[in-house]
């Protein structure tokens, strides 16, 4: 009969996701996972399998703990442009989250596309889903009146999508991360223009 688990799962995970995101796949080994868990390797295979294994877990736990929270606004079915505005604000005031800086998703994208497909699909169904939390606002927006008719949806939606990978690109550097606020502040202007102009 196993004996039962001493520790927390999902508080092993979030300090194995928090490595991963600093670090990177390739460049975390097994010895920085036990001194970041304070648990032996023989603990976490038994737990979650191997480095790869654990790598896909720290992407699921990214998704439950870091965008689920995120996108809260976007998934909010009661608003439209706003939702995405509060979205962009919330992405500034993580800066001072205390969580790494950048995205383990458009890291995990830039840094390790020699992984396997498993570890791919899962990125891509992570932009998938940003993509879509955007299509849903815009078109809330659309149905609302609020939406000017010539802005096109998805095709708005695939420009917030690139607006935010490229924050997260800038935000991994020190260098490049102040001028992720004036970036965040145009694009809210330009957020404003896609309103209709009510008399």
């Amino acid at each position: 009969m196993p004996r039962p688990r001493s520790f927390d799962s999902e508080e092993v995970l979030e300090k194995v996701m928090v490595r991963f995101w600093e670090a990177g796949y390739s460049a975390t080994t097994l010895d920085d996972l036990e001194k970041v868990t304070g648990l032996k390797r023989v603990s976490l295979y038994n737990a979650f399998g191997d480095k790869r294994e654990l790598f896909l877990e720290a992407l699921r736990c990214y998704r439950r703990v870091v965008v689920s929270g995120r996108t809260a606004p976007l998934r909010d079915s009661s608003r439209g442009l706003d939702a995405i505005r509060s979205f962009f604000q919330g992405l500034l005031a993580a800066q001072d989250s205390g969580w790494p800086a950048g995205c383990l998703m458009v890291n995990t994208s830039i840094d390790e596309t020699h992984l396997d497909r498993q570890v791919l699909d899962l990125v891509r169904q992570h932009f998938q889903a940003m993509e879509n939390f955007f299509a849903g606002a815009l078109e809330r927006s659309r149905l609302s009146g609020e939406l000017r008719a010539e802005v096109p949806t998805q095709a708005a939606a695939a420009y917030l999508l690139t607006f935010v990978q490229g924050l997260a690109v800038l935000g991994r550097n020190p260098e490049t991360s102040v001028r992720v606020r004036d970036a965040v502040d145009l694009l809210l202007e330009q957020l404003d223009s896609w309103r209709v102009v009510r008399d």
